[in-house]
């Protein structure tokens, strides 16, 4: 083997390891870029209690509950475990291949004009 092979060989395996190392907190920027999209958007609250990956592409989030800005909670979950494609996630795009959920809960409450879930009806413009 010569010497430029053994260097992108190298180079290749390195950049995979260093990518497994840092997955978890590249996980949390994500989701976390993610949820304020959602929670500027929609006025929505999302929150958890735990954000872990497991295997290739799996996702452990625990204690996952979304609520509206000043209402009632919308979805609840003590456990969500998702499986994605990991090919696909390897170009960011995810794709569920699995989903269980352990204790979830949704709640649509309407009282008088209000409800929690009129952002299903209503976009919020996102500020700049």
């Amino acid at each position: 083997m010569d010497k430029r092979k053994k260097i992108l060989l190298t180079g290749t395996v390195a950049l995979i390891i260093i990518l497994v190392l840092i997955r978890g907190p590249l996980l949390r920027l994500y989701f976390s870029g993610k949820t304020k999209q959602l929670e500027a958007r929609y006025s929505l609250i999302v929150s958890y209690e735990k954000l872990k990956i497991y295997g290739i592409a799996g996702v452990n989030i625990q204690g996952l509950t979304i609520y509206p800005k000043g209402g009632d909670t919308l979805f609840s979950a003590d456990y969500v475990k998702l499986k994605m494609n990991p090919l696909k996630l390897l170009f960011l795009t995810p794709d569920i291949r699995r989903l269980d959920v352990k204790n979830m809960s949704i709640r649509f409450i309407k009282s008088d004009s209000t409800s929690n879930f009129d952002f299903l009806y209503k976009e919020t413009k996102i500020q700049s």
